[in-house]
């Protein structure tokens, strides 16, 4: 599906938009620091175009809790919340160490979005078949 992303202040650059599409093209697990990374942007307009694939049904959204004392675990052995649940209600259980986790000050938050379908964002607005933003502008 194609995705006008422009009016996400770091996104009017087609540069950027061009390597936001290699990425999405070649890694189907996102999350938010590797878009701000690999495009320049901060990770706030990462998130913003994260959430609106997630708004679009285009990719599974999920928080991702990590035990800190494992504060190098790769996401894959972090406990992993679809991100409509909100935060876990404690105690939890570290899936990695099989402690019990008392308090949200014991853990960091994370998140993974992995695409659904092929995305493509595009610069032009006669391509558009999805257009985020003011439509009135």
């Amino acid at each position: 599906m194609q995705v006008d992303i422009r009016k996400i202040p770091c996104f009017s650059d087609r540069n950027r938009i061009a390597v936001l599409n290699r990425l999405v093209v070649t890694n189907p697990d996102l999350m938010p620091h590797q878009v701000a990374a690999a495009t320049g942007c901060t990770l706030e307009d990462a998130m913003q175009v994260l959430m609106l694939l997630y708004d679009l049904h285009l990719v599974e959204a999920f928080t991702l809790v990590y035990h800190s004392v494992h504060p190098d675990a790769p996401p894959a052995q972090a406990l992993r919340m679809d991100i409509s649940d909100g935060l876990p209600s404690f105690p939890i259980q570290c899936p990695l160490c099989e402690e019990k986790i008392d308090s949200p000050s014991e853990v960091t938050y994370g998140f993974l979005f992995v695409l659904n379908e092929d995305v493509q964002f595009v610069t032009e607005t006669d391509e558009l078949t999805v257009n985020c933003g003011n439509e009135d502008e």
